[in-house]
C-alpha cells in the first residue's frame, strides 16, 4: 500500500471508530449501559454499522466486566490482535499505529493513580537532576547572579 493510501485508509479507520463511539454513547445515554453487540445500534443510533477499512469485517467490539467496552480496528497490519493497544514502531503515542487501532476509554481510577505517581516520580527525579546541576554552574562560575533593577545593589537589599 502506498503512503497516500495507507494515510487515507487510517483516516477512514478513525471516522468508522469515531461514528461507532458517537452512536454507542447515545445508546449508553438512553438506556444507562452498553449493548451487548454492536446490532443493537442499528437504526436508531446509526443508520447502518460500520465496517473496519483495514479488512472490510465490522469493527470489533466487546463488553468488558466493568460495564465499560473495547472497541477497535485490526489496524494497518489487518491482523486481528484482540484489541491490544501495545504501540508499534517509532509512534508511541499514537494510539491509531498499534497493533490494534483501540478506541480510547477513560482510565480507571487505580490506572490514574498509578500515572499520577509514575508522573510525580519523574517529575522529582527531573528536580533534583537540575538542582544538581545548578549547583554544579553555581560552583564553577557558570551561572551569573540574577540581574538586579536598576539602581539596586546587593548593599541597599540587605
Amino acid at each position: 500500500m502506498t503512503k497516500f493510501v495507507s494515510r487515507i485508509a487510517r483516516i477512514e479507520m478513525e471516522r468508522a471508530l469515531l461514528v461507532t463511539a458517537v452512536a454507542l454513547q447515545r445508546y449508553h445515554l438512553e438506556h444507562h449501559t452498553y449493548p451487548e453487540q454492536l446490532a443493537a445500534l442499528s437504526p436508531q443510533f446509526i443508520q447502518t454499522l460500520v465496517q473496519d477499512p483495514m479488512d472490510g469485517q465490522p469493527l470489533r467490539y466487546r463488553l468488558r466486566a466493568d460495564g465499560s467496552f473495547i472497541l477497535y480496528s485490526v489496524g494497518d497490519d489487518g491482523q486481528d490482535n484482540g484489541g491490544d493497544p501495545t504501540p508499534e514502531g517509532a509512534f508511541p503515542k499514537q494510539w491509531l499505529r498499534a497493533k490494534d487501532a483501540v478506541w480510547p476509554v477513560p482510565a480507571t481510577q487505580v490506572e490514574a493513580k498509578a500515572e499520577v505517581l509514575k508522573l510525580a516520580a519523574e517529575w522529582k527525579k527531573k528536580d533534583l537532576e537540575s538542582a544538581g546541576s545548578m549547583e554544579f554552574r553555581k560552583r564553577y562560575g557558570l551561572v551569573s547572579d540574577p540581574p538586579q533593577p536598576s539602581g539596586v545593589t546587593n548593599q541597599t537589599m540587605k
